[in-house]
């Protein structure tokens, strides 16, 4: 296995380790709101590894596409996150995040094929 693949793997894991010690260890009516920010963030790099990693495993795409594709999947889980965090997470919110990912992968694909 490369070390690419060993790096983001690894990533991954310690990322998906820690969002459950943060869940299952933290109160978030006793947390600042400092505190509170390290929860999105830990699952923004966690999904963006975990896809960085399932897209150099299964597809044959150059880094750069890799890389933007593994950045428009991190985006969902996030900002679900964010909005969970807000007492704001619906049906509408999960559907909205699945528009905007969508969106925002297809507009990419788009540009990468012009600029090709």
């Amino acid at each position: 296995m490369p070390k690419t693949y060993n790096y983001s793997l690894a990533i991954g894991c310690l990322g998906f380790m820690a969002i459950l010690f943060f869940i299952l260890l933290t109160n978030p009516q006793n947390l600042s709101a400092s505190m509170l920010l390290i929860l999105p963030i830990i699952v923004a790099i966690t999904s963006y590894s975990i896809s960085k990693f399932l897209l150099l495993v299964f597809v044959q795409l150059d880094s750069i596409k890799i890389k933007t594709i593994s950045l428009v999947f991190a985006l969902g889980p996030t900002l679900v996150v964010l909005l969970g965090s807000l007492g704001q997470l619906g049906f509408q919110d999960l559907l909205l995040a699945f528009l905007l990912v969508s969106g925002m992968g297809w507009y990419i694909k788009r540009i990468q094929k012009s600029t090709i």
